[in-house]
């Protein structure tokens, strides 16, 4: 038995832009939605005007973009008007055609579109939200003669917001001031790649004041210093697209000047740790390590940076929402984004600890007994030998003669496989742990037994092979020495 098929309309309700209004918008973020649309559209000019003194307070967002025509600006007035799936220009900053209206909806109940192209007449809408709401109708208004049309060149977009939501909570000019500078390092941050390159210029102005230009903010570079350190730099493939990951440790707090320290100091270092995620060049993830593996804000590692660059063509493995400021990583991703992490967290952690420990030079020593090995020539070529001299080697071979141990490193040498090193690439097998605080715990003794303090102590084990090339790990020992120390 054939079961009948009766359509019928589940059209949203006009509560529907409301809803999309309350969709984890602030106003900086609306504010950025309103702005991909000017970037997308190839402006290079970008003004945003306040009048929030006057009885109607009012916000427009002027581009020398490229310009819409009459049917242009009635599609975009319709929610979802393209296809999600359909392919986007790599410098397209939008996704689901939600942006104009979901993100004026959040701060203001009127918004009017006028649009003009090279050549043409310029045409403007008008999105009443109330009378959206009151009538319960889906349309919007086309207007003949709107007075603003006349800031808009030769061609470009005018966004003309009125009715605004956030002035009833505005009672004072330190109030405002906070609120625009708010906004302002929120688009310098947002769009800072776009503000660094000169691509764009995007000013903010509010009536009676002079405009201000909007400086780019580089999460990764300074003004002054230039000894950022990069510790990891490469680019992953994924679905047939390049996903880049470059990672950076910055100098210690410390040994910048005033102009850098103010500069990278914004939230604070901390806050300001871990990834800021790219997408066609936009900040949609600004700091954090993503909840990776339980991999949390730490002091050690406030110096590292991580900057991914994304596609928009992978916006669905992302799960990136409409307001573009949420993502989440694939599950096939994490383990790229934990090692980069891990790197990078490593290297902070070091600059953390040369900064907390400064008898700690950072600059390697080339004394002969550091190393446990040693090179020398013979014939024009480079001979490898145990260094007999160096402090870890005399400690453990204790119970040798000294002919004994001389022998013992005479085999150990000449046996040394260096045909198979270089034909195979064989390593060698890396210290555990545990391995590693045991010989530091032999090594600390023995020091102590010479009479030295446990200060100097840290600082002849730091400059010394192996215990140098696992500074963190040398440090924490030494933390918990000390920590016994006081508690006698």
């Amino acid at each position: 038995m054939s079961k009948e098929m009766i359509p019928f309309s589940i059209s949203p309700g006009t509560g529907m832009m409301d809803v999309l209004g309350h969709s984890g918008y602030t106003f900086n973020y609306a504010v950025a939605d309103i702005l991909d649309n000017c970037i997308s559209a190839h402006a290079k000019n970008i003004r945003l005007f306040f009048d929030l003194a006057s009885k109607e307070p009012y916000l427009y967002i002027l581009d020398d973009g490229d310009g819409m025509m009459i049917d242009e600006l009635k599609n975009a007035a319709v929610i979802g008007y393209k296809d999600i799936s359909e392919k986007r220009e790599n410098d397209d900053l939008g996704r689901y055609s939600t942006g104009l209206k979901s993100a004026t909806r959040s701060f203001c109940d009127d918004v009017i579109i006028s649009s003009k192209r090279n050549g043409t007449k310029c045409n403007s809408i008008e999105i009443d939200y109330s009378h959206i709401s009151e009538s319960k109708k889906w349309e919007a208004f086309i207007l003949n003669d709107f007075e603003s049309e006349k800031e808009i060149g030769n061609h470009g977009t005018l966004v003309y917001c009125r009715k605004l939501h956030f002035t009833d909570d505005i009672s004072s000019n330190v109030q405002v001031d906070s609120k625009l500078d708010s906004l302002e390092k929120s688009i310098s941050h947002i769009f800072g790649k776009f503000l660094l390159s000169d691509e764009i210029t995007i000013s903010i102005q509010v009536k009676g004041s002079i405009p201000i230009k909007i400086k780019g903010w580089n999460p990764f570079g300074l003004i002054e210093n230039k000894s950022t350190k990069v510790v990891y730099n490469d680019t992953k493939k994924y679905k047939g697209h390049d996903i880049s990951f470059k990672a950076y440790v910055l100098p210690t707090f410390n040994n910048l000047s005033k102009i850098d320290q103010d500069y990278m100091n914004g939230k604070g270092l901390i806050d300001q740790e871990g990834f800021y995620i790219y997408r066609n060049k936009r900040l949609i993830k600004e700091g954090g390590w993503l909840g990776l593996d339980k991999l949390g804000l730490d002091d050690k590692c406030k110096y590292a940076r991580i900057e991914v660059n994304i596609p928009s063509a992978l916006d669905k493995d992302f799960k990136i929402n409409f307001s573009k400021n949420s993502l989440d990583i694939p599950d096939e991703l994490k383990s790229v984004f934990y090692d980069v992490a891990k790197k990078a967290r490593k290297e902070s952690k070091t600059n953390f600890n040369y900064q907390k420990h400064p008898e700690i030079k950072r600059t390697t020593r080339k004394e002969e007994e550091e190393r446990i090995w040693k090179t020398s020539k013979s014939d024009g070529a480079l001979v490898l030998s145990i260094n007999m001299q160096h402090p870890l080697i005399q400690e453990l071979s204790t119970k040798l003669s000294e002919s004994e141990l001389k022998k013992l490193c005479n085999v150990l040498t000449k046996s040394l496989p260096v045909s198979m090193i270089q034909e195979q690439g064989t390593t060698t097998v890396a210290y555990t742990e545990h391995e590693l605080e045991d010989l530091m715990e032999e090594m600390y003794q023995k020091l102590i037994s010479q009479g030295l303090e446990i200060k100097e102590a840290k600082k002849k084990m730091a400059s010394m092979e192996p215990f140098k090339d696992n500074l963190n790990l040398l440090l924490q020992f030494f933390e918990d020495k000390e920590d016994e120390k006081n508690d006698k």
